[in-house]
Formats: structure tokens, C-alpha cells, sequence
């Protein structure tokens, strides 16, 4: 009896999981709120407790001859320890980037989205577009010296698995949400004479642990090839 109890407890860190994602998704709650509170703060205690008793519930199962519940056991800690590490890297990247879900190669002339995605921007409630900021926010970002031609800006944007939006001369624009939370953020290539920048704004205004300085980069590296 003891090791069933165990087993319970050792899946309420991966059930509390699957539901904060799943709440999130199908507007139950925020994704903030299914990512940071569920996801970081409960799951966190959770897949500890789970873990201990996913390895206290092996030893009891096994020792009474319950094989089945000692193998489930087994595998109730080794996922919860995946999920520890997974949740104490969002930790720690939330806790060494800057609070900020933007990034630019050029802040002291930003680049801007098109009219329609601005519109679509407020129409969402997303966030201001930040008139500063600083380099140190992505390190390695940087204009890339050059003018890219429209063909190169959409590649760039397919490289990086984003949702080509929409390609002219002098801009290309793309959209990507996260797998599990579906943080959205929207992109923008503009290309001028002698120099090709890019911004990634993300939706929600909230620290998304340096998401939007990892497309940043991603876009910029696909341009610089």
C-alpha cells in the first residue's frame, strides 16, 4: 500500500506539468501563469518530492516483491529528475538574462514592423515595442554589414523555423510560437543599403530568459552565411 501511495506522489510533478501546458494552450489560464507558477514554482517542488519518492517507493516495492509498481517507480524518478533539470534551467536562464523578451541588432535605430503586424500587435494586447535598450542584451548580435536580398531574408527566416510572414524589397517579416506555452514572438528583417538589421519582439511582457536574443541570433547567423 505504502508503494502505491509513493507512486501518486511521484506523478503529481509530471501531471501538474501536462497540465499547466495543456491549460495554458486551450486558454484556461495564461501561459505566464501555466509556465512560471505551475511550471517553474509547483512543478519545481513537485519533481523533488516526486523524485524521493519515486526512489524511497522503488526500495519498498522491490524489497516486498511488487515488481511492477518498483519498475513504475523507477520510471516516475527518472522523469522526474528530467523535469527537475528542465525547470531548474528555466531558473537559472530567467536568472542571467535581462527581464526583457526583445532584442535588436540595432538599437539606436530599430528596426520596425509593417503596419499590419503592428496592428495585429495591439489587436493581441502584445507589449510596446522597447524605443531602447543594449547590446549586452544579446551579446553576438550585431547588423549584419550588408544588404541582403529579399530571397536571403526569407531563407533566413525558414533557417530559423519561423512562420514566413510576408517578403518585400526592404523587409521581411516572420512569426514563431514556443512548443509548450505558445509564447508568440514576431520578427522583422530590414534590409537597407550597406547593412541588413534584425528585431524580435515578443508578445507577452515578461523576462522569457533570452528566447528572443536565441531567434535574434539564429536569424542573424542564417544572414551572415
Amino acid at each position: 500500500m505504502a508503494s502505491r501511495a509513493l507512486l501518486i506522489v511521484a506523478l503529481l510533478g509530471p501531471l501538474a506539468l501536462v497540465l499547466g501546458v495543456f491549460g495554458a494552450r486551450f486558454g484556461v489560464w495564461s501561459a505566464e501563469f501555466g509556465y512560471r507558477t505551475i511550471g517553474l514554482n509547483a512543478v519545481l517542488v513537485l519533481s523533488i518530492l516526486g523524485g524521493l519518492a519515486g526512489a524511497g517507493g522503488a526500495v519498498i516495492a522491490w524489497r516486498g516483491g511488487q515488481r511492477v509498481i518498483g519498475l513504475a517507480l523507477v520510471a516516475a524518478l527518472i522523469v522526474n529528475v528530467v523535469i527537475y533539470l528542465w525547470v531548474a534551467q528555466e531558473r537559472n536562464d530567467l536568472a542571467t538574462n535581462p527581464p526583457v523578451s526583445q532584442a535588436a541588432s540595432d538599437w539606436a535605430d530599430r528596426p520596425g514592423f509593417s503596419s499590419e503586424i503592428m496592428a495585429e500587435r495591439r489587436g493581441a494586447g502584445a507589449q510596446p515595442l522597447l524605443t531602447q535598450g543594449d547590446a549586452e542584451w544579446c551579446p553576438g548580435l550585431a547588423t549584419v554589414p550588408r544588404q541582403a536580398a529579399p530571397e536571403e531574408a526569407r531563407a533566413a527566416l525558414e533557417a530559423a523555423n519561423l512562420q514566413v510572414l510576408g517578403v518585400s524589397p526592404f523587409r521581411a517579416e516572420g512569426r514563431t510560437s514556443s512548443f509548450w506555452y505558445g509564447f508568440e514572438q514576431d520578427v522583422v528583417i530590414r534590409i537597407r543599403p550597406g547593412a541588413t538589421d534584425v528585431l524580435v519582439a515578443g508578445r507577452e511582457d515578461r523576462a522569457d530568459g533570452g528566447a528572443a536574443c536565441r531567434t535574434a541570433l539564429a536569424v542573424a547567423e542564417a544572414l551572415a552565411e
